[in-house]
């Protein structure tokens, strides 16, 4: 249970608490879609339910402006959850084991297309992860030297002249949240591809699988005692 005296005033905090309550109204919409009769009404919602994703992102990649570093363990996610990220976020291919656990009426047509994006994706997925391995190398292993090597000098009573954290930090963290936009850009691309492969109804069933998968990843860490900071009950399976 949220303790008010323990909210906080962080934009993209408070912006998510009432986002998450948004989306609750929505998964309860595509639960509904699952049963309707028309197709009209589920694409309608899909459409809804992407838009809602894109908001998340807009307002996420201006946290990410505001302080990148906190977004690979944010406060508000379980440190179960945050066992789970890959670089500030899920994992795009987690998409593709969704759809193989919540839609089982796949065309040949569909089926060659899911599979093509797959590949493309890992592809891509390890692209940034080579990415975020030169930058721990390239960038942040000379930070930690340095520092190292600073606190080697003060304890000998010298002093570094050549030591500038200010703009080896910068240099970090502007790779670090180039690095973050492309993975959330490759995270919202996969999803909209997906569902431009899907049906509309099997798009609703993809989307609610998707939101009841990071909804009981969540209640599982709670469940096992890790706590958050702050937010509402349940997180968005496009949180982070």
């Amino acid at each position: 249970m949220n303790n008010p005296h323990n909210r906080s005033t962080n934009p993209f905090e408070m912006f998510r608490e009432g986002w998450l309550v948004r989306r609750e109204h929505l998964l309860d919409e595509l639960l509904s879609a699952a049963d309707a009769a028309k197709e009209q009404e589920p694409k309608e919602l899909v459409a809804r339910v992407l838009g809602q994703f894109e908001e998340f992102y807009g307002e996420k990649s201006r946290e990410v402006h505001r302080n990148v570093f906190r977004m690979f363990s944010p406060p508000w996610c379980t440190p179960l959850e945050c066992a789970f990220f890959w670089i500030a976020g899920f994992r795009p291919t987690v998409l593709f084991q969704i759809i193989s656990h919540s839609i089982n009426d796949l065309s040949p047509p569909q089926s060659l297309g899911i599979d093509g994006l797959r590949k493309e994706t890992r592809m891509e997925e390890r692209s940034l992860s080579d990415e975020l391995a030169r930058i721990q190398e390239s960038v942040a292993g000379p930070v930690i030297t340095d520092v190292a090597r600073q606190m080697g000098r003060r304890r000998h009573g010298e002093i570094g002249l050549h030591y500038q954290p200010e703009e080896a930090m910068e240099t970090l963290r502007s790779s670090t949240e180039a690095l973050v936009a492309n993975a959330d850009l490759l995270r919202t691309r996969t999803a909209a591809r997906v569902v431009e492969i899907l049906t509309p109804r099997q798009s609703v069933k993809f989307l609610e699988a998707s939101i009841q998968l990071q909804r009981n990843i969540r209640s599982s860490g709670a469940h096992h005692g890790v706590g958050v900071g702050t937010g509402t009950s349940g997180v968005a399976w496009f949180d982070g």
